[in-house]
């Protein structure tokens, strides 16, 4: 459930071996962001709706009943990200565990899945990428879980390659492993990345068609990441159809200043809840031109992901500092090895991100 913090009461409706409508509470919404909630159910149960409402006590006397309500919040938005029933005592929390080796000499790789609570996982459950492309599931031992992906011939092509597995359990947990292939005998795609430590990353999204850098031929991978600019990157790595959102009128009160080049990915993100924007005085403000800070962008980068990736703790120096908002995206995806912190410990949460480093989380993203 992702709660709101308005202290008002989520509840379910559902009818009973009575088959009227009965409601179990499930919790107060006094959190904000993502959390998983546990409800014991009654023993006959049919789900028929959920309700939130504001809290309220009872003054009774002889002659009067009065009932106050809590001064909550009355409009806005919970999400419910998956209901999944368990017996007791055996709530599944844990994501699968894939493993994934090259053995170079064959150009293969060996793959095993396995899970701790469901054991072998059907094939079905089971999804191959080549480069963020999905990729046929084929010679899968559903007896052992395990499974060759052979790699393309090479040809006249020297790009790298991610191959990255994923599979989901009956609870909807997610495990991945990815396997990289360095590139080879080819040259940078921007004339100053080559001596950049992430000009691997670089040429591999503009190999996907997510970068395309500067007309000049420069991808300027030490500057900060526009918020415009992100939301480009992203729209491309998520692959969505324009025209889908076409129609979509955008509420910001600076809209005349967001590049024109931007407006359809601006369009989809917002639709889609990646973006929001902020408010001020009333107004909000999409704020193309100004830099993101790292934490923004987990956040942002996090809700394109689904639930179900393991939560790790968070253990740099500074995680004190992470806003409530990041906090739930920045542990899973530090659990995926999708974002790190910096050798000193830090997490720099606050600090803008460059355009380097967003090519990084988006090819580990892949």
């Amino acid at each position: 459930v992702y709660g709101d913090g308005s202290g008002n009461q989520l509840s379910f409706l559902y009818t009973g071996d009575i088959k009227s409508d009965l409601e179990l509470p499930v919790t107060t919404l006094d959190f904000t962001g993502w959390k998983q909630i546990n409800v014991p159910l009654p023993q006959y149960f049919t789900l028929s709706g959920v309700v939130i409402y504001a809290p309220s006590t009872t003054d009774a006397t002889w002659d009067h009943i009065q009932v106050t309500y809590a001064d909550t919040p009355r409009s806005g938005t919970v999400y419910i990200d998956q209901i999944t029933a368990a017996f007791p005592g055996t709530v599944d929390n844990a994501p699968p565990t894939v493993t994934a080796a090259l053995d170079e000499q064959t150009q293969t790789i060996s793959v095993k899945v396995s899970d701790l609570v469901d054991g072998v996982l059907p094939a079905s459950s089971i999804t191959v990428t080549r480069n963020g492309v999905a990729e046929p599931l084929e010679n899968y031992d559903a007896k052992t879980g395990s499974f060759q992906y052979t790699l393309p011939a090479s040809g006249e092509s020297g790009e790298a390659l991610r191959i990255t597995v994923t599979a989901v359990d009956a609870s909807g947990n997610i495990g991945r492993a990815s396997v990289d292939i360095d590139s080879y005998n080819v040259d940078h795609k921007f004339s100053d990345i080559n001596d950049y430590w992430a000009a691997t990353y670089v040429d591999f999204l503009y190999n996907a068609n997510i970068t395309t850098g500067y007309n000049d031929g420069t991808f300027r991978p030490n500057q900060n990441i526009s918020r415009a600019q992100f939301a480009v990157m992203l729209y491309r790595y998520l692959k969505l159809d324009e025209s889908k959102y076409a129609d979509v009128s955008l509420p910001f009160a600076d809209l005349d200043i967001i590049p024109e080049y931007a407006i359809p990915a601006v369009k989809a993100l917002y639709t889609e809840g990646v973006i929001s924007g902020a408010e001020k005085n009333g107004r909000l403000y999409f704020n193309p031109n100004n830099a993101l800070t790292r934490a923004q962008a987990a956040a942002m980068i996090g809700r394109t992901q689904a639930k179900g990736y393991a939560l790790a703790d968070l253990t740099f120096t500074d995680s004190g500092k992470i806003p409530g908002y990041a906090d739930y995206y920045i542990r899973t995806m530090a659990a995926q090895g999708v974002i790190n912190g910096y050798s000193d410990g830090s997490f720099k949460p606050h600090s803008n991100i460059t355009r380097g480093q967003m090519a990084k989380i988006l090819y580990n993203l892949m």
